[in-house]
């Protein structure tokens, strides 16, 4: 067991002595990007750093792996097991479950009314600039009108709240392009767009991590169902905004390509389900209904038992990636 062990690490070794090689004579060849863009932004791009040689040694030991498993993403979460080619599958079974946790949620909604105060503050300041493009609304009119017939001077109103005043076809009278902003409203906006980039950002970074450690866990030979997240958003949007599948399931195409390209592997090969449908199915074969409701999996006739996600997983690995070559050619045509 150990010599195996001790082989296994010297080849990782080995692995990443040689891309090191390889990223320092890209490096000493780089002069004229060295001279513009600076030695560490040359670095950074090539990998040599810290984080750059982990990640290669992560990527190195993970091509090494002998499994093959099968992904089932949805809306709020990502399930994935595997089970290795060789040897007793039930020995090396692993499952790895992704989903949101409780301070995620918490953090998502703190965010949210954050994101809905600033939009009104926007509205407000964009109103109050050019109160003469907007209506006043059926409070204000109603106001005005009593006001009105009472006797006092009108009063003017410098935040409208009505709608905006367009033409008979609905098209604003004043293109909001010309509206006049105020400094305010600039820094407002500027500091809504600089959130929501680093927010973007973060989602990605969180995706990278979660990828790459579900293929240091799994290997890089992977089945996921061919299924247009897109036509998710009209039902789910919130979720998706919430989960983002799609960042997920491309950071994994993205790390599993790198690894599969240093192990030969096939790397995520995506599959239909029209005809195979995982989460209805059992390991035994019996076709098990289930509602989108439903999300635990129980077999009557085999008795198995276990949740929807994970188990619909396991049917994909041991159903559809029996033979990786089939999967493989069955996604390309």
């Amino acid at each position: 067991m150990w010599s195996g062990v001790f082989s296994a690490a010297f080849a990782v070794r080995r692995a990443v002595q040689r891309d090191a090689q390889a990223r320092l004579a890209a490096y000493r060849a780089a002069h004229h990007e060295r001279a513009v863009a600076g030695p560490a932004a040359v670095r950074d791009r090539l990998g040599l750093t810290l984080p750059g040689l982990e990640r290669a040694a992560r990527r190195a030991a993970a091509a090494g792996l002998s499994r093959r498993g099968g992904v089932d993403v949805n809306v709020s979460n990502l399930a994935v097991v595997s089970i290795p080619t060789t040897g007793v599958a039930a020995d090396g079974l692993r499952a790895t479950c992704v989903a949101r946790s409780g301070p995620d949620a918490d953090r998502l909604a703190a965010e949210r009314l954050r994101q809905r105060r600033r939009n009104r503050a926007l509205q407000r300041s964009r109103r109050a600039a050019n109160p003469h493009q907007y209506q006043l609304s059926a409070r204000q009119q109603h106001r005005a009108d009593r006001r009105r017939a009472a006797g006092p001077p009108p009063v003017t109103v410098t935040t409208p709240t009505g709608p905006r005043i367009a033409t008979a076809a609905g098209v604003p009278v004043q293109a909001y392009r010309r509206d006049q902003l105020s400094a305010g409203y600039r820094r407002l906006r500027a500091q809504t767009a600089a959130d929501g980039a680093a927010r973007t950002r973060a989602g990605r970074t969180r995706a990278q991590i979660v990828a790459a450690t579900i293929v240091a866990t799994h290997g890089a030979e992977l089945v996921i169902e061919a299924a247009d997240l897109r036509a998710w958003a009209a039902r789910w949007g919130r979720g998706l905004h919430a989960f983002t599948p799609g960042m997920l399931v491309a950071a994994l195409r993205h790390e599993t390509s790198k690894v599969a390209a240093l192990g030969g592997g096939a790397g995520l090969v995506r599959a239909g389900t029209r005809h195979t449908a995982w989460t209805q199915h059992c390991l035994c074969g019996t076709r098990t209904p289930k509602q989108l409701r439903h999300r635990r999996h129980h077999c009557t006739t085999c008795g198995l038992a276990g949740g929807r996600d994970l188990m619909a997983a396991l049917v994909c690995r041991v159903g559809l990636t029996a033979n990786l070559d089939d999967a493989v050619n069955r996604a390309q045509t």
